[in-house]
């Protein structure tokens, strides 16, 4: 995994080794090759100017926006187009470890009713 900031916007990026895919998963299933070519690249760009920033990944588009809550904190919401809820992630970086809390972005439990809440896997970035 692997962050990259511009003036306006971070891609998170992920790497999923392609060595240990099942054969029932095509090959183009992944967005490009990664620099030690064993894994593929997955990538969501998030907007860090209050907005959220789209993005194409497997298929589906993501709304994603991020914002530094600390010095050392990077808070990063990612939202499927086509589903009610998403996810925010905190990225919590130390000299020597990263640590990652989630939670999902609904207000409330049971908003609808139907079912607890729970967070949804992201497709895009690791299953």
């Amino acid at each position: 995994m692997s962050f990259v900031f511009h003036e306006n916007t971070v891609d998170w990026i992920c790497y999923e080794d392609t060595m240990n895919i099942p054969d029932t998963i095509p090959q183009d299933h992944f967005s490009g090759p990664c620099p030690d070519n064993r894994s593929a690249q997955k990538k969501v760009t998030a907007s860090l100017e209050n907005t959220f920033a789209l993005s194409k990944c497997e298929g589906r588009t993501y709304a994603a926006s991020a914002r530094w809550r600390s010095w050392n904190a990077l808070e990063l919401e990612v939202r499927p187009l086509d589903s009610l809820s998403g996810a925010r992630l905190i990225f919590r970086f130390s000299e020597d470890t990263l640590t990652i809390d989630a939670d999902d972005t609904l207000v409330a439990a049971n908003l609808l009713g139907t079912l607890p809440r729970k967070i949804g896997p992201l497709y895009c970035c690791g299953q």
